[in-house]
């Protein structure tokens, strides 16, 4: 499994999520595997860039706790749409 830098494994209240799912571990590691990714402007945006890419995978709040988890990855990078298409893409198929 993946490197022990993430940045959502130092989020404490989240540790326990990514210890119990490969399938959310899997899909950081995919995303960390790129260093250029967008960004977005603000947490509103990145937010509703995240909606998007989830609901497009019939995806909809609310959020399991793993689907939270990812979710709250994506924020803590400010993820750009780009991103939050990959990273809930690379989650709905890593079933």
């Amino acid at each position: 499994m993946g490197g022990q830098n993430h940045t959502f494994r130092k989020t404490a209240p989240l540790r326990l999520a990514v210890a119990k799912s490969p399938r959310l571990i899997a899909t950081i590691d995919a995303i960390e595997t790129v260093t250029h990714w967008d960004r977005a402007d603000t947490p509103t945006q990145n937010f509703l860039y995240q909606l998007k890419a989830a609901q497009s995978l019939e995806i909809f709040q609310p959020f399991s706790p793993e689907e939270q988890a990812l979710s709250d990855y994506l924020s803590a990078r400010m993820a750009g749409r780009r991103l939050c298409e990959y990273a809930w893409r690379t989650y709905a198929q890593a079933l």
